[in-house]
């Protein structure tokens, strides 16, 4: 998605909401050795992280009411940490999935 921000500028993020549902129940029936349920719980900590992210980059954009210098700085962070956070999840995932 591009996002505009308030200095006239853009950006993209993929905003998508994730729940690790099926990982979680995956950790509580006993799926995974000690050492991997360790990283799956870790794993789906960041994914609670990432949507927590989202939902807090659509509340910076919509509480924006006026475009005051440098606002569109706090919005470039928010979509720099998500895409940040987006990109170790899928690295997570995938070592989880190396070690299975």
């Amino acid at each position: 998605m591009e996002v505009q921000l308030s200095d006239d500028s853009s950006a993209e993020v993929v905003i998508t909401y994730v729940q690790p549902v099926i990982l979680e129940q995956a950790i509580r029936d006993g799926f995974f050795s000690p050492s991997n349920a360790e990283a799956a719980t870790h794993l789906a900590g960041k994914i609670r992280g990432y949507s927590t992210k989202i939902a807090h980059l659509f509340s910076i954009l919509s509480i924006r009411t006026t475009f005051e210098p440098g606002s569109g700085q706090l919005e470039l962070h928010a979509i720099r940490d998500i895409e940040e956070t987006r990109w170790v999840i899928v690295k997570d995932a995938r070592s989880l999935i190396d070690h299975l």
